[in-house]
C-alpha cells in the first residue's frame, strides 16, 4: 500500500523538510558555541534532506519520515525561550563553580534539566560538551562532577573541624579517648581512611595525642576550645510525643541513600531533609534521653552524640548538607541503640 502511493509520501517528505531546513540551518549556526549539538544538527539535516534520494520501498520511505520526524522533534524542543546547548553547559559549569553541583556529586539529565528548567536532551548534550572539557566525568550511564585537586584535603579538614566542634561540645572532653578509626567512621559517615588523615592533622595541631595501639587521646589544649562558634537554633518538642519509629527509620535510609548515591539533591530539598530528621530527633531526644540501655558510658555517649547532630548547624552546600543529615541519622541510630527511646 505504502509503494503503492511512494510518490504521494516522497512529495510530502521532501516538502516538509523545504519547510522547515531553512529554520534547522538557523539553529545549526546557532549551536555553533556546542561541539556535540553541531554535529547533531549536521546528523538531524544530513539524515531529513531527501532530495537526492529516491524513496520507492517501504524502507526507504520509513527511514525518511523517521528522519524527519527527528528533524521536526528537535525544532520543537530547541525553540525560543528554550535556551542553546552551549548556555545550558556554560549554567551547569556556572553551578560547578559555585558548589551548588559539588566535586564527587551525581548529576542525571532529568534531574538537571528540572533544576535548570530545560529539555532533558538538551542536558544530555551539554554533559557530552562538559565531560569533553573535564568539567565533568561519565562512565557506565553515570554522569559526576569532576573532583577538584584539593577535594581530599579539603574533606579532611571539614571533617577534623567537626571532630573539634564535638570536643567543644564536650562530647568528648580533655583527658578522654577518642572512640578507635572504625568507629568514629561509623559515627560520620565517612571511610576509614578519611578517619584517619582527619586525626592526623589533629595531632599535627596539637589537640590529640595517638601512640600505636591505643586510642587517641584528647590532650588538655582542648580546654582552649571555645564552644562552637554556631549553635542552630532547635525545633520545640511539642508534647512530648514521638514519630513512630517506621517514619524514623525510613528517614534515616533516605538520608544515608542520598549520601551514599551522591545524587543531585536541591539545596532547598536538603534543608528540608535535614530540619524534619532533626525534629525527630528532638522529640526522641525529649522522650527517651534519661532511658539507657546496656553499659552507661554507651548510654551517656549515644545521647551527647545525638544532642551534638542537632546542634551542628547545616553547611552551605547541598553535598556537604546530605553528609550532615547522614551523620544526623548515625547518631538517631545509636541513640536509638543503646536507649529506650
Amino acid at each position: 500500500m505504502i509503494e503503492t502511493h511512494a510518490a504521494g509520501y516522497t512529495a510530502w517528505i521532501r516538502s516538509t523538510v523545504r519547510l522547515w531546513l531553512p529554520l534547522a540551518r538557523e539553529r545549526a549556526e546557532a549551536a555553533a558555541g556546542s561541539p556535540s549539538d553541531t554535529a547533531r544538527w549536521a546528523s538531524l539535516i544530513n539524515d531529513a534532506d531527501q532530495s537526492d534520494t529516491d524513496l520507492t520501498t517501504v524502507a526507504q520511505i520509513r527511514a525518511a519520515a523517521k528522519a524527519v520526524h527527528a528533524l521536526l522533534i528537535a525544532l520543537q524542543n530547541s525553540a525560543p525561550p528554550c535556551p542553546p546547548v552551549a548556555e545550558i553547559a556554560a549554567r551547569i559549569a556556572a553551578h560547578v563553580t559555585s558548589l551548588r553541583y559539588a566535586p564527587g556529586i551525581q548529576l542525571s539529565r532529568e534531574t538537571t534539566a528540572a533544576d535548570l528548567g530545560v529539555p532533558a536532551a538538551l542536558v544530555r548534550l551539554a554533559f557530552t560538551d562538559l565531560s569533553a572539557a573535564g568539567v565533568l566525568a561519565s562512565s557506565h550511564h553515570r554522569t559526576m562532577v569532576r573532583g577538584a585537586r584539593d577535594e581530599r584535603p579539603r574533606r579532611v579538614r571539614h571533617l577534623a573541624d567537626r571532630l573539634l566542634d564535638q570536643v567543644a561540645f564536650g562530647l568528648y572532653p580533655p583527658g578522654c579517648s577518642l572512640p578507635g578509626a572504625d568507629e568514629l567512621g561509623d559515627y560520620c559517615v565517612s571511610d576509614v581512611a578519611l578517619v584517619t588523615e582527619a586525626l592526623r592533622f589533629l595531632e599535627h595541631e596539637g589537640w590529640i595525642d595517638r601512640k600505636r595501639g591505643r586510642p587517641a587521646l584528647v590532650l588538655a589544649s582542648a580546654h582552649l576550645l571555645a564552644p562552637p562558634g554556631q549553635i542552630a537554633a532547635l525545633p520545640r518538642a511539642e508534647g512530648g510525643a514521638c514519630p513512630a519509629l517506621a517514619v524514623v527509620h525510613h528517614a534515616m535510609r533516605e538520608a544515608h541513600n542520598a549520601w551514599r548515591h551522591r545524587r543531585f539533591l536541591p539545596p532547598e530539598e536538603v534543608v528540608t531533609r535535614w530540619e524534619s530528621l532533626r525534629e525527630m530527633a528532638v522529640q526522641i531526644l525529649a522522650a527517651g534521653a534519661e532511658n539507657a540501655v546496656g553499659p552507661a558510658d554507651r548510654g551517656r555517649h549515644a545521647v551527647l552524640l545525638l544532642r551534638e547532630a542537632v546542634h551542628a548547624p547545616l553547611p552551605d552546600t547541598s553535598l556537604l548538607g546530605m553528609w550532615h543529615t547522614a551523620r544526623l541519622a548515625a547518631a538517631v541510630r545509636v541513640f536509638l541503640t543503646f536507649t529506650r527511646g
